[in-house]
């Protein structure tokens, strides 16, 4: 009842092993443990009245009773393949016999046990990571959606810590009912993706990865100086109107949003058309704003797609096209000039970062 890791809270008088609520304590500390929370604040919240039964609850909620150790039993694996998969799920290491899962989790398990009699290990690893990245940006974005909304205007109108300790626990019981429009958008996504996958890949599948794509960037000049020159809630509504223009531009003319790198908005289309619709409309999208500048660069050829990106000669071309277009410009590749039906304007040989022989390109013109 009293391992290793407990030790600290025992010597700060927080946790007393024979105590009645011993294992509830336990699993407080637990709990705030994997949450990413120091010895130092753990002891401070469960020195404070009132506060440690609102964090029971949630304990008792998430029903977190399994270790690493334990997991590994249920589901009949060792316990280096449960260390592996957590760190590729962007999960922080934790002590081995520390109650971290719950229940419901050793199903979760079994899919994956499932998928690496499917798939090699390596790959499935692989897509952990690609999802547990996504999952961090996700709960990211939820937290500081909560800290924005209500606990900074909480903490503002003196809210006690007790107040704050029940909005947490309100803000994850509407967490927890998000499974079902998740499961929504991932089921509308999948078919989405695989309508995208066959009309790109549908000819080079049976020899290798690669397909032919349009792929392009579009980066902001000023954005860098903007970001020293704001203050946080001018930036913050900079940040929030770049990502949802970049978003919403390239979805609804049938492109994907790759990423989002500072100020650069990465994406690809199966068309190439639709390759330079899309950079025309994010420039004018942006061109809006006075102190923002886009430019962008645009390729069309093959790309490997692994773990929801894409790679090749194709993309750095793109991507170096960026650095060499001017204010207001997209430059494309002459082949991609080739094959589509736009105004373009020649715009000479560039010699781009990475590539030994200059390349020909066009000036889209918007």
């Amino acid at each position: 009842m009293d391992p290793d890791w407990l030790e600290p809270y025992r010597r700060a008088g927080v946790f007393d092993p024979v105590a009645s609520d011993a294992a509830e304590r336990a699993a407080v500390i637990g709990w705030l443990q994997s949450r990413g929370l120091n010895a130092g604040e753990i002891c401070t919240l469960l020195e404070t009245d009132g506060v440690l039964d609102e964090f029971v609850d949630l304990v008792r909620e998430s029903a977190m009773t399994l270790s690493v150790a334990e997991m590994a039993e249920r589901i009949g694996v060792g316990i280096a393949e449960i260390r592996e998969v957590r760190l590729a799920a962007g999960l922080e290491p934790v002590p081995d016999d520390l109650p971290v899962y719950c229940e419901d989790d050793v199903a979760a398990f079994g899919v994956m046990v499932a998928g690496a009699e499917m798939f090699s290990w390596n790959e499935l690893v692989a897509f952990i990571r690609v999802v547990g990245s996504s999952m961090a940006r996700l709960t990211d974005a939820a937290t500081a959606l909560f800290l924005s909304n209500v606990e900074r205007p909480m903490r503002a109108a003196g809210a006690s810590p007790l107040d704050l300790a029940r909005s947490t626990r309100s803000a994850n019981a509407l967490a927890g009912d998000l499974n079902s429009v998740m499961e929504m958008m991932l089921r509308q996504h999948m078919d989405q993706s695989a309508e995208r996958t066959r009309r790109a890949f549908a000819e080079a599948i049976e020899r290798d990865l690669t397909a032919p794509l349009a792929v392009g960037f579009v980066d902001l000049v000023g954005f860098t100086r903007a970001t020293t020159e704001l203050g946080v809630d001018d930036l913050d509504a900079l940040v929030a109107r770049f990502e949802a223009l970049a978003h919403d531009t390239v979805t609804s003319l049938r492109g994907r949003l790759v990423k989002l790198i500072g100020d650069e908005v990465m994406y690809v289309a199966v068309d190439p058309d639709d390759g330079c619709r899309i950079a025309e409309a994010l420039l004018g999208a942006f061109g809006t704003d006075g102190s923002l500048t886009p430019r962008g660069g645009l390729a069309y050829g093959p790309v490997l797609s692994r773990a929801g990106d894409f790679f090749g000669a194709t993309v750095n071309i793109a991507a170096r096209l960026v650095d060499v277009a001017v204010p207001g410009e997209v430059l494309i590749t002459d082949d991609l000039g080739q094959l589509v039906q736009r105004r373009l304007l020649p715009a000479g040989r560039r010699l781009l970062r990475g590539f030994d022989e200059p390349i020909s390109v066009w000036s889209l013109t918007l």
